[in-house]
């Protein structure tokens, strides 16, 4: 079975590779692609159209939760695992209100991001 397209957002490029790192044991998704603001997001999610995407809420050129909302939009059944310092307490609410199908706090582990994401997968 092929494995799932994953993308990083996120503003910081340790934490993109860090996601990187953490998923490339993973049998499920496959790192793809990452981006570093919403405009750079929004050309490469059009381009490789993933099934996962890891997505922070604060980043330039716009909004967090606005993207999350133009990506389920174009793609339903895209999971989305916001990744975000922010997501404890009304954000975290917030981003599950608009769509995302799962929400993990900063600093996190190889662990913790793996069960994240593959059990967004599973629900």
């Amino acid at each position: 079975m092929a494995k799932l397209k994953l993308m990083a957002v996120d503003d910081s490029v340790l934490i993109r590779k860090a996601i990187e790192k953490y998923v490339a044991d993973s049998t499920l998704v496959e790192f793809c692609a990452g981006a570093a603001s919403v405009p750079e997001a929004r050309e490469v999610f059009a381009a490789i159209s993933p099934d996962v995407v890891t997505l922070d809420l604060t980043l330039p050129g716009g909004d967090g939760l606005e993207l999350l909302t133009e990506f389920k939009s174009g793609k339903p059944d895209v999971v989305i695992v916001v990744v975000s310092s922010m997501v404890s307490g009304p954000m975290g609410e917030e981003a599950l209100k608009t769509g995302a199908d799962a929400v993990l706090a900063k600093p996190f582990n190889t662990e913790t991001l793996v069960s994240t994401v593959e059990n967004a997968l599973r629900s």
